[in-house]
C-alpha cells in the first residue's frame, strides 16, 4: 500500500471537528438506562472515553512477508534504445502498528516534513513494498523500507506531541455532550 499524499491528511483543526462530530452523534443515540443511575452514567462515560481518546503509536520492527521476481520487457525507445527484459524484486515489509491508527490521519502542524506519503496501517501493519533491481539481503530490504516511513514516523511525532492536549479537549466533550444528552432524556 502506497500511502496517501500529505496534502490529502487533514490539519489538526480539521480532525478535531471530526471527532467532535463522531461523539456528538454517538452521545446522540445514548438511552436513558445508560445514563441513569449515576454508575450508569460512569460506566458508560469510563467505556465511552476508552473508545475515543487516542493512545500513542508505536512502530515495531520490520519483518520480510513477501518477496516476489518477475521479468519486466521492455522493447527500444529513446531513453532505452535496447529492448530486452530485466528482473525487478520486490519485498513486502510489515511493520507491526499499536495505538490509535487515527493519528495516522492528521498533520499536527503546517511545517515541512519531508516526503509526499503517509503509510497508512492495515490490519495492524504499515505494509511497505520496497522494489530493486537486485536481488537485496532481508536486512536490506528491511532498511530500505524503515526509509520509507521516515515521513510518517515525523507526523506521528508531530502528533504525539499534542496527544495530552487533544485528550483533554476530547474529555471535555465528552463530558458536556453526555451532561447535556442525561438532562435532555430526564
Amino acid at each position: 500500500m502506497p500511502g496517501i499524499p500529505m496534502m490529502q491528511l487533514y490539519n489538526y483543526d480539521q480532525f478535531m471537528t471530526a471527532k467532535e462530530d463522531e461523539i456528538r452523534t454517538e452521545v446522540s443515540t445514548f438511552t436513558r438506562a445508560q445514563m441513569h443511575p449515576e454508575e450508569s452514567f460512569d460506566r458508560t462515560r469510563e467505556a465511552f472515553l476508552r473508545k475515543m481518546l487516542l493512545n500513542v503509536v508505536t512502530i515495531g520492527e520490520g519483518e520480510v512477508t513477501d518477496e516476489d521476481q518477475r521479468e519486466i520487457q521492455s522493447g527500444g525507445d529513446y531513453l532505452n534504445p535496447f529492448p530486452g527484459s530485466r528482473t525487478r524484486f520486490t519485498y513486502t515489509v510489515a511493520f507491526p502498528v499499536t495505538g490509535s491508527e487515527e493519528m495516522f490521519a492528521f498533520k499536527g502542524d503546517n511545517g515541512n516534513i519531508l516526503g509526499d506519503r503517509i503509510w497508512q496501517p492495515e490490519n495492524g501493519n504499515l505494509e511497505v513494498e520496497v522494489e530493486s533491481g537486485q536481488l537485496l539481503q532481508h536486512s536490506r530490504a528491511r532498511e530500505i523500507a524503515r526509509e520509507q516511513l521516515a515521513a510518517t514516523r515525523r507526523v506521528l511525532e508531530i502528533n504525539a506531541s499534542r496527544l495530552t492536549q487533544i485528550n483533554e479537549r476530547l474529555t471535555n466533550v465528552i463530558q458536556q455532550r453526555m451532561e447535556s444528552r442525561r438532562n435532555q432524556l430526564d
